[in-house]
């Protein structure tokens, strides 16, 4: 992959400054109302490139003014991800200082700008050139690493100036596009709750969904014996999105003969609900009426009577003003989290009739035609953009090159 560049190839290392995290230890840690320096490590790296600061843990400040002062952070520097999901990146920022590196993160930054632009950096470290080289150096089978080690063997190509701040400021406008379409998306998803205020108002007339529920079950365990490549789809606590049941890694199985199966066995019209783990609270209704599938023990089965509608209460239980604070409130446990079958049964929702069920659903079809065609616009996006960073840094962009 790489020898197709046309651009002159250097080693990583002769052109940017890394540095790897020590490894705290929680002895080291500052305890309760004792003063600090907060560090990061891959969970505080947020999915769009932020630092989460109330996810830091502090170091004591005597340890890290006796020997942690060198992994203390600049503004601009950019930290990556080196284990587990890598490749992970956030540009540290004026307003994240004080802050230093940990574990599972390593410091990026130019020797010289005059030869490798910053925003050029930051592009290359996102790019499949720079996953391809990782992937081919990390260790690990399960959960992957690398190190400075691996990273003085990478190569990085290198145009001129220019070319480099051109293709950063391509790919960065290319990247804008692709936020405010995701952007776009979720907000319309967040138009459900401002429909239904709209229409009914904060409820004050509610009832027990008990009364509405004609059939309620829990997956159980013990499928994993029965997982097979093709056959009927079981259903997981990942798989149940908001409002919708995902189609990524589906896992499939064959089922066994019995009553545990067929009481698991889910049909047209359920409304599956996340009961455990830090997915609790997730919904979706089965909208597919050859739907062959079965639920694991993370899911629950709402199975309702003619009197509510499942796009309905699948929608009310989704928004976070209402059937999320209840389920928030309901759940036990901290570490694990998790609803049980009564507590379901006791969920409050609106007094509304069928009819007036049945015209927010149709309302919120029409957001969902938006929703769907936002969806598909960041697919066409997404496609363009991973075709557009592959380019970049193989040299087939058509750039005007100057000096």
């Amino acid at each position: 992959m790489i020898l197709n560049s046309p651009y002159k190839l250097v080693d990583l290392k002769d052109v940017v400054f890394f540095q790897e995290g020590p490894g705290l230890l929680s002895s080291q840690f500052a305890l309760q109302g004792e003063e600090g320096v907060p560090f990061i490590n891959i969970r505080t790296i947020c999915d769009d490139g932020s630092i989460d600061k109330t996810k830091c843990n502090l170091l004591r400040t005597s340890e890290f003014e006796k020997r942690y002062k060198h992994f203390l952070l600049d503004d601009g520097d950019y930290v990556v991800s080196s284990s587990g999901t890598l490749g992970k990146l956030a540009e540290i920022k004026g307003s994240d200082l004080p802050l230093m590196l940990n574990t599972s993160v390593i410091r990026f930054r130019s020797h010289n700008e005059a030869i490798l632009d910053r925003g050029y950096l930051k592009w290359f470290v996102k790019s499949p050139l720079y996953e391809f080289q990782i992937l081919k150096a990390s260790t690990g089978t399960a959960i992957k690493n690398y190190g400075p080690s691996h990273l003085k063997k990478m190569l990085i190509p290198l145009p001129p100036l220019p070319i480099q701040k051109q293709i950063a400021a391509l790919l960065e406008k290319a990247d804008t596009l692709r936020s405010q379409c995701k952007q776009m998306e979720q907000e319309l998803n967040q138009l459900a709750q401002s429909v239904f205020l709209e229409m009914f108002g904060d409820p004050k007339e509610v009832e027990e969904l008990d009364s509405h529920i004609e059939f309620l079950t829990s997956g159980s365990r013990g499928w994993a014996q029965y997982y097979t490549d093709a056959g009927s789809r079981f259903i997981r606590s990942l798989d149940v999105q908001m409002n919708n049941l995902g189609e990524d890694d589906i896992a499939y199985v064959s089922a066994p003969n019995g009553k545990e199966a067929e009481r698991t066995k889910v049909k047209y019209g359920d409304v599956l609900l996340t009961i455990t783990g830090s997915r609790i609270g997730r919904v979706c209704w089965v909208s597919d009426v050859s739907m062959d599938g079965y639920i694991s023990q993370h899911v629950a089965i709402l199975r309702l009577k003619n009197t509510l509608l499942p796009e309905f209460l699948s929608y009310y239980l989704s928004m976070p003003s209402l059937g999320q604070r209840q389920i928030f409130k309901s759940q036990y446990g901290q570490t694990k989290p998790g609803l049980n079958l009564a507590q379901i049964r006791s969920f409050k929702i609106p007094r509304v009739s069928i009819q007036q069920q049945q015209q927010f659903v149709d309302a919120i079809y029409k957001l969902r035609e938006l929703v769907d065609l936002s969806a598909k616009n960041k697919i066409s996006i997404d496609e363009n953009f991973n075709s557009l960073m592959q380019r970049a840094f193989s040299g087939k962009l058509n750039l005007t090159k100057a000096a």
